[in-house]
């Protein structure tokens, strides 16, 4: 786990210094869920799932994929029309996104997707 978060911590300071440590929005909610997204530290189940233990893990558009940043970002079949609309592509990676697109086509993607603003979680059930 603190190679996960200092992995983090430098694909952040990376993206911060690439975009000459200005923010391109002074939007509260688009920085917050621009850092949410860069971070890992995000309203996605998989993150969740680290918290609270009954939160099922995997997307609700992929049931066998754990919704991660990466899945959300880069490879669920379910946001492809954002993908397109925002980065031009419809499948990448994470490293990608974060090394060759601009904070504003990011915060784009997020916007077009709702996922952020979303509250959607997905419990176990006991027997």
């Amino acid at each position: 786990t603190s190679n996960i978060k200092k992995e983090n911590k430098e694909i952040i300071k990376k993206y911060f210094m690439k975009q000459k440590l200005r923010l391109p929005t002074k939007n509260r909610d688009q920085i917050r869920y621009l850092t949410q997204i860069i971070s890992g530290q995000n309203k996605l189940a998989a993150n969740i799932h680290k918290i609270d233990r009954l939160v099922v893990p995997y997307c609700r558009h992929c049931p066998r994929e754990r919704e991660t940043t990466e899945h959300y970002l880069a490879k669920c079949p379910a946001y492809t029309e954002a993908r397109q609309n925002s980065f031009n592509i419809t499948h990448t990676n994470l490293l990608n996104i974060i090394e060759n697109f601009k904070a504003t086509e990011i915060i784009s993607y997020i916007r077009r997707t709702g996922r952020m603003e979303d509250e959607f979680v997905c419990y176990y059930i006991e027997d």
